[in-house]
């Protein structure tokens, strides 16, 4: 189980178990004393700050994620962002960003100029891969 599986996990317990203590209450409303009421009350509450705390820890956790991948972007420099479609041999390149080319056959796109590398295709194997990139120090 990976970690944010069992974030998952323990949220789903404690949003079961403040359930749970919601339909006692309004099952045992008229014979409970104020002492059992203010104990659901604090178990409750507990609950609800542990599902708060749990929603923090998922949200750090894609947080984390996407600042692995951001990192990853900034240490490849795009120098050409290019692909040759496998169907009708063409080579098509996009050179700016939001430059959404397609060959002539339409079986294969490419787009992100120097900014990002996306491609479009019908099947895996449709297109060869010929864009140019380094490695950037940082």
């Amino acid at each position: 189980m990976n970690k944010l599986e069992g974030l998952f996990n323990r949220f789903m317990s404690a949003k079961h178990e403040v359930q749970n203590l919601a339909a006692i209450v309004q099952n045992d409303g008229a014979t409970t004393t104020n002492e059992e009421v203010k104990q659901w009350d604090l178990r409750f509450q507990e609950h609800v700050t542990e599902m708060q705390s749990l929603h923090n820890d998922v949200l750090k956790h894609y947080a984390e994620q996407n600042d692995e991948k951001i990192k990853q972007r900034r240490q490849t420099k795009i120098i050409r962002n290019r692909i040759k479609c496998n169907r009708c041999g063409q080579i098509i390149e996009s050179v700016s960003r939001h430059d959404f080319k397609t060959c002539k056959c339409g079986s294969v796109s490419v787009d992100g100029g120097k900014d990002y590398l996306r491609r479009s295709f019908k099947e895996k194997g449709d297109y060869e891969d010929l864009s140019e990139t380094v490695g950037v120090s940082s």
